[in-house]
């Protein structure tokens, strides 16, 4: 086994650069790293995806931004978000630093985990809000099969307020997976200045104007709770009353989620071929479409590898 570092294949083009260095003076050395930097960026700049707008400091790598106005009851808990009340509604706040560009969709974008915005939102006492329940797609439609990873996923929409201020997040690189791609907001150049650039806050309920899906203003209940039972066996893969925890996703929507059979967080064991209820309770918040105001389930089926799957009611 060889000891000592590895040499990559940048080390025999850099080594000279750096014997120079050494022998310099201080002052001399200093101009020299800087130059060298100046060329590790120009070479970063050049990488799909990661043109900078406007040289800046080095960005951080930061969690999705709120980007569609959120009601969170009683409270935001850990999301690290700024709301206000019904009656004080706070400002959305627009993005941070320099927009990107370099992606399949041409412009610029500040982009989820490198700028920092916020939507609008605003928190509300328990049973003041109601709201519908916005199963995943690929839980009302898509097949699911047995041995293959699975997302669980539930969102709650109020489609009654309106006005609500957030930013329009899309795919930047549509022919990467959902889980590979980049997501940002439009940046739209200010005047003549080609380095400003501000980005548009939209109303909600806001209609897509490529494919007319509509977003809604997303709800949160602190307390929300589930439970997944094997209908065909007759046992649960996640026992009745599980706390189930919720994210700011991609497209910067409040979701409630887990990865069922993927490593990770979640349930790590694969899904099996079967029928399986879903039950989602949120006892700060009412459920439009449920018989307790609370409670909304819905059954799907998990299909052998060799056939199909999905909703069956």
């Amino acid at each position: 086994m060889r000891n000592g570092p590895v040499r990559t294949s940048w080390d025999h083009r850099l080594a000279p650069l750096v014997q120079v260095v050494q022998k310099e003076s201080p002052n001399f050395r200093l101009k020299r790293w800087r130059f060298l930097t100046a060329m590790v960026l120009a070479v970063l700049m050049a990488l799909p995806g990661v043109a900078l707008a406007k040289q800046g400091p080095p960005t951080t790598e930061l969690t999705n931004n709120l980007s569609v106005p959120a009601i969170f009851v009683p409270s935001p808990g850990t999301f690290a978000v700024t709301c206000g009340t019904a009656g004080a509604l706070l400002s959305a706040v627009d993005p941070t630093g320099m927009p990107l560009t370099g992606f399949e969709l041409p412009g610029y974008y500040y982009v989820q985990g490198v700028n920092t915005w916020q939507a609008q939102c605003i928190t509300a006492a328990a049973g003041t809000i109601s709201a519908d329940v916005d199963w995943g797609d690929n839980l009302e439609g898509t097949a699911l099969k047995a041995g293959t990873p699975i997302r669980v996923e539930v969102g709650l929409t109020d489609d009654t307020v309106t006005g609500m201020l957030g930013y329009h997040v899309v795919k930047l690189q549509p022919s990467l997976s959902d889980k590979d791609s980049k997501y940002g907001t439009l940046a739209t150049p200010q005047g003549t200045d080609p380095e400003t650039y501000q980005a548009t806050q939209e109303s909600f309920p806001y209609t897509d104007p490529v494919t007319g899906a509509v977003d809604y203003v997303r709800v949160y209940d602190l307390g929300a709770r589930f439970s997944l039972y094997n209908e065909t066996t007759g046992t649960y893969v996640v026992p009745d009353n599980t706390p189930m925890s919720a994210e700011i996703n991609a497209t910067g929507k409040v979701v409630y989620g887990f990865n069922w059979g993927a490593s990770g967080k979640g349930v790590k064991t694969l899904p099996t071929a079967g029928t399986y209820i879903l039950t989602f309770y949120a006892p700060n918040v009412t459920l439009s479409g449920t018989t307790d105001g609370h409670t909304a389930t819905l059954t799907f089926v998990v299909a052998p590898k060799s056939s199909g799957g999905g909703r069956t009611r």
